[in-house]
């Protein structure tokens, strides 16, 4: 294989993931800077708003469940304040 040049440079999955991932801050902080309110991950037929909602609601998942890792975690922090509150609940049960 070394007789290949650059076979070693080829992008793994991870680093293919990575730049997903890094992709998806910025789609969220455009989403916002745009006067959007927080993406819903459900009861939304917008394609876009759902693909950053499942992605934005995922990264709380694994916020709260310790699976963050700390860089990506200041990356959000940094691109997209108040990441992990998200939208204001409705209703008599909500979260001041």
């Amino acid at each position: 294989m070394d007789a290949i040049p650059g076979w070693r440079d080829y992008p793994t999955q991870r680093d293919a993931d990575a730049t997903r991932w890094k992709m998806r801050v910025a789609e969220v902080a455009v989403w916002r800077a745009a006067g959007n309110d927080w993406p819903r991950h459900q009861k939304t037929d917008d394609r876009e708003e759902r693909t950053l909602g499942v992605w934005l609601h995922t990264q709380r998942i694994d916020y709260r469940a310790g699976k963050l890792t700390a860089a990506n975690e200041a990356l959000l922090n940094e691109v997209i304040p108040g990441w992990r509150q998200g939208r204001r609940r409705r209703g008599g049960n909500s979260r001041p």
